[in-house]
C-alpha cells in the first residue's frame, strides 16, 4: 500500500514538473509594448512572426531625436515558419513615430494579391490612429527601416517583399 501511494505521489509530482508548457492561443491578436522601444500588433494566426519582427527592432535600435518620424513602409514577408500553420505570407508594417518604432502584421486578404497593399495600409492606420505623431517627418529614417528588414530576413532565410510607403 505505501509503495502505491508513494508512486502515485512520484508520479503527479513528475507530471506537475514536466508538463509541456501553454502556448498561447492562435486565435488571437498578439500585443507587445517594450516602453520607450516599440509597439508591434499581430493579428490573430502570427503569434510564430514575433522573433522576425523582434529582431527588426534589434536591428533597429533607438534614436537619440525623439522628435522625428518615418512614413510607414508596408513589406509582403514570405516565411517558412509561419507558412507551415496555414499562411504562405503576412503583411508588415514599419514606422517610427516621436522615437518609438511601430510595428503591424496582418494575414493578406483572400484571393486578390493586389490588395496586399490596401490591407496592410488599413489594418496599419486603424491601429497607429491610436498613436498620433508630434513630429515633424525626416526621410533619413527611411532607408534604415528597409535596411532593417532586409538584414533581417536574409540572415533568417526569409523573403520580404516591399510594398510600397505612406506618410
Amino acid at each position: 500500500m505505501i509503495e502505491f501511494a508513494t508512486l502515485v505521489v512520484i508520479s503527479v509530482i513528475l507530471l506537475i514538473y514536466f508538463r509541456p508548457g501553454k502556448t498561447p492561443p492562435l486565435n488571437n491578436s498578439l500585443i507587445i509594448e517594450r516602453a520607450g522601444q516599440y509597439h508591434i500588433v499581430l493579428s490573430p494566426h502570427l503569434n510564430l512572426a514575433q522573433q522576425f519582427v523582434e529582431a527588426i527592432a534589434q536591428e533597429l535600435g533607438t534614436t537619440e531625436d525623439q522628435s522625428k518620424n518615418s512614413v510607414t513602409n508596408y513589406f509582403e514577408i514570405f516565411d517558412k515558419h509561419v507558412s507551415e500553420h496555414g499562411h504562405k505570407l503576412f503583411l508588415l508594417a514599419v514606422t517610427k513615430r516621436d522615437g518609438m518604432l511601430y510595428f503591424q502584421a496582418c494575414s493578406p486578404a483572400p484571393g486578390n494579391q493586389a490588395s496586399n497593399l490596401n490591407t496592410i495600409k488599413g489594418f496599419s492606420n486603424a491601429i497607429l490612429a491610436r498613436y498620433p505623431d508630434a513630429g515633424t517627418y525626416t526621410a533619413e529614417l527611411d532607408s534604415p527601416i528597409v535596411a532593417a528588414v532586409e538584414k533581417t530576413s536574409g540572415l533568417r532565410n526569409i523573403d520580404a517583399r516591399p510594398l510600397g510607403y505612406s506618410s
